[in-house]
């Protein structure tokens, strides 16, 4: 099972109406989707990451061993991983400041660990601007 982040519309895979639901649609329309907060202007699905539980308790444990109170501050963060959109704005906000803070503690983060921290920060904002309720890494 991946971790993941994505906009929560239930159980729809992508979010409703999303062009890609067509057969032979191409991934062109994700560079001009205002739900690709992954990756935008880019021809790619950005409206939800996934990272296989193995690279989560890697970002983990180095967290856990370099920055023990961000680790701590993580699983009370996780505990909350529904936003719902403007009217939860100060735990969005609560999830932007403690990827940046991540992000500053470990500069020498591999490739996954930094696009955790990005995400955290992306859709806990794109909850607050487009009011849509989002997952993080729940």
């Amino acid at each position: 099972m991946p971790i993941e982040a994505a906009f929560d519309h239930g159980v729809a895979a992508l979010v409703p109406g999303c062009p890609l639901e067509r057969p032979k649609a191409a991934l062109q329309v994700c560079a001009d989707c205002s739900y690709n907060v992954v990756a935008p202007q880019t021809a790619t699905i950005g409206c939800r990451i996934r990272f296989t539980v193995a690279e989560w308790r890697a970002a983990l444990n180095h967290l856990k061993d370099t920055h023990p109170n961000l680790a701590d501050e993580l699983n009370a963060l996780i505990q909350k991983p529904f936003l719902m959109g403007r009217a939860d704005q100060v735990l969005a906000e609560r999830w932007e400041n403690f990827a940046r803070r991540w992000y500053e503690a470990r500069p020498q983060a591999d490739g996954a660990e930094k696009a955790m921290m990005q995400s955290m920060a992306r859709f806990a904002r794109a909850s607050v601007v487009m009011d849509q309720p989002v997952r993080i890494f729940g």
